[in-house]
C-alpha cells in the first residue's frame, strides 16, 4: 500500500429498492434473506451485491499516516499467515475430523455453513464455519417476530442461551470457538488473515458504518475485539477496537493478539 491509499475513498451506492423488496423472501433451497441478512448467496444475488459493493460503502475515513498497515509489513504478515495456518491445519486435523463427524451425526444437513462476508477493499468472499444451527435456522428466524426482535436487539446476533435453532453440539462449538476452525481455509486462500478486523456481512456495512477498517483491512479469525471480550462487547465498541487495530497495526501486536487468543478461547471469554 503506498501513501496515496491513506486518503482513498471508496464510493458505494446503497442497495436499490428492488434489492430491499426481496427481504423476507425465500430464494432457493439454501438461502433466506431477512432484512438483507445474507447467509448463503446464490450466484445471481451475489453478482447484484458485488455490483453494489464494488461502488458503494462510501467512506471518508482516512487511514492514519502513522499506520503501518501497508508495504513490506503486509507481505511479512501474509507469509506468517500461510506458515501458521498450514501448521495449525495439520496439528488440528484430528480435531477437525471429530467435529465434522459430530455435526454430521447429530442432525441432517451439511457439515459446513457458508456465508458471504466483506473483505479487503470491499470485495466479497465466502467464509466457512462448522454448522452450529438447524438447516432451517433462517426460516425459523423469519417466522418468529420475537426471535427477530431479540436478534436485532443483540446487535444482529441471536442470544445463544435461548436460541432454539442452535444444536446441542453447536452450542459447544460456539462456546469453544471450534466452529471457526474452517476459516483456516480462508486464510490460506488469502481472503482472511489470522489477525484482523471481524469479517462482517454486507448488511452490517449497509446499515451501520461505525467502522471503515472492514473495507480497508483483511478480516481476521481473531483480533483485538475477540481478545477484549468478543460478544460481551457492545457493537460501537467492537467497531472502535477494529479501527484501532488498523490505525495502530504492527507485526508485534499481531503476535501478541495471537498469544492472547489462546487463554480467551480456553476460558471461553465472551463467546456465545
Amino acid at each position: 500500500m503506498t501513501s496515496q491509499h491513506h486518503n482513498e475513498t471508496l464510493d458505494v451506492a446503497p442497495l436499490k429498492p428492488a434489492d430491499s423488496e426481496i427481504a423476507g423472501a425465500q430464494i432457493g433451497p439454501d438461502l433466506f434473506i431477512d432484512d438483507l441478512v445474507v447467509h448463503d448467496l446464490e450466484l445471481d444475488l451475489t453478482d447484484r451485491l458485488e455490483e453494489s459493493i464494488g461502488q458503494s460503502f462510501k467512506t471518508s475515513w482516512d487511514l492514519p499516516e502513522s499506520s503501518r498497515y501497508c508495504g513490506w509489513r503486509l507481505r511479512v504478515k501474509r507469509l506468517l499467515d500461510i506458515s501458521l495456518a498450514l501448521v495449525l491445519a495439520v496439528l488440528l486435523a484430528p480435531v477437525l475430523a471429530c467435529v465434522a463427524l459430530a455435526v454430521a451425526l447429530e442432525s441432517t444437513g451439511p457439515v459446513l455453513f457458508k456465508q458471504t462476508r466483506i473483505g479487503r477493499n470491499g470485495s466479497s468472499f465466502v467464509m466457512w464455519k462448522f454448522r452450529s444451527m438447524n438447516v432451517d435456522a433462517e426460516a425459523q428466524l423469519a417466522a418468529d417476530p420475537a426471535m427477530r426482535a431479540a436478534y436485532r436487539d443483540n446487535d444482529y446476533k441471536s442470544p445463544t442461551s435461548n436460541d432454539p435453532r442452535i444444536t446441542r453440539i453447536g452450542g459447544f462449538l460456539r462456546q469453544s470457538s471450534l466452529d471457526e476452525l474452517p476459516q483456516l481455509v480462508s486464510v490460506l486462500r488469502g481472503d482472511m488473515s489470522l489477525v484482523g478486523p471481524r469479517p462482517v456481512v454486507p448488511d452490517e456495512l449497509i446499515r451501520s458504518r461505525h467502522s471503515d477498517a472492514y473495507v480497508y483491512a483483511t478480516p481476521g479469525i481473531t483480533g483485538l475485539w475477540q481478545v477484549e471480550g468478543r460478544s460481551s462487547v457492545g457493537y460501537p465498541e467492537r467497531c472502535a477496537y477494529d479501527n484501532d487495530y488498523v490505525a495502530d497495526f504492527s507485526l508485534t501486536r499481531d503476535l501478541q493478539l495471537l498469544l492472547r487468543t489462546i487463554p480467551a478461547v480456553l476460558w471461553c471469554r465472551g463467546a456465545h
